[in-house]
């Protein structure tokens, strides 16, 4: 629509001395930018990819089994955006706030191992406890790669103890000044 970059189109109205319109609410307009579900109101908050939701805001929003946009982040799930009466965003978090953020990506992985083990039903215990083992994995196969990285440093690119350098040092002779340090007097 532009005909060019936004980026582009944004220099060229600051050069032409026109400030573009900004925003009213720049919260509302990422918000905008994110992927939309449609989910219904349960007795117990608001579900989604397996994760209870719950907001004190959320009956005065819809009754149970009314329907809700709900717009959510993709890299952190942690929190919905579901659409108010008003047509304003109310953000709405976990049900158990204890839980760390997770993304949509860890999620799926999460879920994907869990049906892999062959369990049965998979609940919102199970798919945190599995991404809290996957992040322990991750966590000391970066130590352990560390570890083999410096053990695996050639001795002779390590510096040198503060010791051996002083050693090294001919104090008995007399220093050779750099060009820079040579300063002529005029006088």
């Amino acid at each position: 629509m532009l005909g060019t970059t936004p980026a582009a189109s944004w220099a060229k109205s600051i050069a032409t001395g026109t400030v573009p319109a900004l925003p009213a609410d720049p919260n509302r307009l990422v918000i905008g930018f994110l992927p939309i579900v449609h989910r219904k109101l349960q007795r117990n908050g608001l579900h989604f990819e397996r994760i209870r939701y719950w907001a004190d805001v959320l009956p005065s929003i819809a009754q149970p089994r009314e329907p809700l946009l709900v717009r959510y982040d993709p890299r952190d799930l942690s929190r919905v955006y579901v659409l108010t009466p008003s047509k304003t965003y109310q953000s709405v978090p976990y049900a158990d706030v204890r839980r760390p953020p997770i993304t949509l990506a860890e999620l799926r992985f999460a879920y994907a191992q869990l049906r892999k083990e062959a369990r049965g039903s998979i609940n919102e215990e199970q798919l945190f406890a599995m991404h809290e083992r996957q992040n322990a994995i991750l966590t000391n196969a970066t130590k352990a790669t560390k570890s083999a990285r410096r053990r695996k440093e050639p001795r002779q690119r390590r510096p040198a103890p503060a010791d051996a350098t002083v050693d090294s040092i001919d104090y008995s002779k007399e220093a050779i000044p750099l060009e820079s340090e040579l300063w002529e007097s005029d006088a």
